[in-house]
C-alpha cells in the first residue's frame, strides 16, 4: 500500500496550496517594489531554499553526468518559468489578485483533470484561495456557480484586516 508521500495526488494538492499562497504573498510583496526586482528576490530565495533541500536530501548529482538534452530542456523550462513569473508579478502589481487567476478559467482548466469517482464527503473539485468580491467570478462558472461552489471566509481564522475579503473556495468538478 502506498503512503501519501508516494502519491502524485498528495504532491499536486500541496503544489496547489503553495501556488495559492504564492499569489497572496506575492500580491503583498510587490506593493512597494518594482515587480522585476521582486521576482529577482523571489528567485534568490528559491535558489537558497532548493539548495538546502538538495543538500539535505543528498540529491546532488555530478554536473558532467547530465546529458545535453536535459540541460537544454531544463534551460528552456527555466526561461519559460522566469518569463511567466515576470509576467505574473507584473499582473499582480497592476491588477487585483482575484482577476489574475479567475475561477472560471481555473475551473475550465482543472475540470478535465478531476476523476469522476470520489471517496470523500465532497465530490472531487478544486480548492482555491481567492480575494475580493467573488459574485461575478462564481456567476461565470457552469450553472451560474450555484450548485458548484462553497465559500468559506478566511477571516474566521485570521482577524487581521488583510484577510477581510479573502476566501477559501471549493468548486465541484
Amino acid at each position: 500500500m502506498r503512503t501519501a508521500l508516494e502519491s502524485w495526488q498528495f504532491w499536486a494538492l500541496l503544489s496547489a496550496l503553495f501556488a495559492a499562497l504564492t499569489a497572496i504573498f506575492g500580491k503583498v510583496g510587490v506593493e512597494r517594489i518594482d515587480s522585476n526586482f521582486a521576482t529577482l528576490i523571489r528567485c534568490l530565495v528559491i535558489v537558497a531554499f532548493i539548495g538546502i533541500v538538495v543538500a539535505a536530501s543528498g540529491a546532488a548529482q555530478p554536473l558532467a553526468a547530465i546529458s545535453g538534452k536535459t540541460y537544454l530542456f531544463l534551460t528552456l523550462s527555466g526561461l519559460a518559468t522566469g518569463v511567466s513569473w515576470l509576467c505574473y508579478y507584473r499582473a499582480l502589481q497592476l491588477g487585483p489578485a482575484a482577476q489574475v487567476a479567475p475561477l472560471d478559467k481555473l475551473h475550465a482548466w482543472s475540470h478535465r483533470l478531476l476523476r469522476r469517482k470520489h471517496k470523500h464527503a465532497y465530490p472531487n473539485g478544486i480548492i482555491a484561495l481567492k480575494g475580493g468580491d467573488l459574485r461575478q467570478e462564481i456567476a461565470g462558472l457552469p450553472g451560474n456557480g450555484a450548485a458548484y461552489t462553497e465559500v468559506f471566509p478566511i477571516q474566521s481564522f485570521f482577524k487581521e484586516p488583510y484577510f477581510l475579503e479573502k476566501w477559501v473556495v471549493y468548486v465541484q468538478g
